[in-house]
């Protein structure tokens, strides 16, 4: 077990991120802010409406995120690494889940008609269950959040700065330290979009849509992170 853990730490603390799935969204943060000021707003909208590009992006990386987790969940041994099997299981199901609800389970490509007895129960009258409840999308969400920002940006610097020691399991399932540019961007993007709310003026015209697409990526990212267990675990 100790040589597993070893392992592990290794594979995912020793080496960071690849340069371009960091350093290449914080050049489309600067750019998609760019474009917010200076663009039509007609081009804006159309890009982060609904089956706008935005979107289909949230969908995109969501999916990618699922099939990365599931097929390092068939590689990885049960027996050998029991903790990162779980924790494989959860995340490619979570995953599941919101790719099926972004495209409301495949309403968005079939374009069936909503069962009123569905309907009923949803505000945007689609056949998904987060425009159901809060319990069933802001709850779920918010925990995501509060997972990037520990994973991210609090249990790495306080590792760092020797001022908490982290146990072996959890530094394990910590994405590389230079993920915190990641997190980084996601708190730029998040507090924006609160004072926007608070002054009445907002950076993006959709925040909440712009969030939504660093929150997928960073999850998908995340994923890659682990790769390297399979040949190991």
């Amino acid at each position: 077990m100790i040589r597993v853990i070893d392992n592990l730490k290794q594979s995912i603390n020793s080496s960071p991120m690849p340069a371009a799935l960091v350093y290449g969204p914080c050049l489309f943060f600067v750019v998609w802010t760019l474009m917010e000021f200076f663009l039509p707003t007609k081009f804006i909208m159309g890009a982060v409406s609904e089956n706008g590009i935005i979107e289909w992006a949230h969908v995109g990386f969501s999916f990618s995120a699922f099939l990365t987790a599931f097929y390092l969940f068939i590689k990885v041994s049960y027996v050998r690494n029991r903790l990162l099997k779980i924790w494989l299981f959860f995340f490619f199901v979570g995953c599941l889940y919101i790719t099926g609800e972004e495209i409301s389970w495949g309403q968005w490509i079939f374009h069936w008609e909503t069962p009123d007895s569905i309907g009923q129960y949803n505000d945007q009258n689609e056949t998904n269950l987060h425009n159901t409840s809060h319990w069933l999308d802001q709850k779920p969400r918010a925990l995501i959040e509060i997972g990037i920002i520990l994973s991210g940006l609090i249990l790495p610097l306080l590792h760092r700065k020797s001022i908490v020691k982290l146990p072996e399991w959890l530094l394990s399932l910590l994405p590389p330290f230079n993920a915190i540019y990641l997190t980084g961007i996601y708190l730029l993007v998040k507090l924006s979009d609160v004072c926007g709310d608070m002054v009445g003026f907002h950076v993006y015209l959709r925040g909440s849509e712009v969030i939504e697409l660093i929150i997928y990526y960073y999850l998908f990212v995340y994923i890659l992170s682990l790769s390297s267990y399979k040949n190991k675990a």
